[in-house]
């Protein structure tokens, strides 16, 4: 009688290999593409944006002046 081998489950194997290449996908057009260039252009502009206006709340609600003066400080902070 022979016997045979137990069979090993591969599914999270290839599972991950996949999901590699997706992410590698997903970088190298990132990093190459005209397109994302502009994209990740727009990004940062945003989260500057944002985080100018965050700073600008924290210094209103620290100090209570108000946000119309605190956010050429915050302006002056994030550049």
């Amino acid at each position: 009688m022979k016997i045979l081998p137990e069979r090993k489950n591969k599914s999270l194997l290839i599972g991950a290999i996949a999901a590699g290449a997706v992410v590698a996908g997903g970088l190298s057009w990132l990093l190459f593409s005209e397109r994302a260039k502009m994209f990740t252009g727009r990004v940062k502009e945003n989260m500057k944006d944002q985080a100018r206006d965050l700073a600008a709340s924290l210094l209103t609600e620290k100090t209570g002046v108000g946000k119309d003066i605190t956010r050429p400080a915050a302006d002056a902070i994030i550049s």
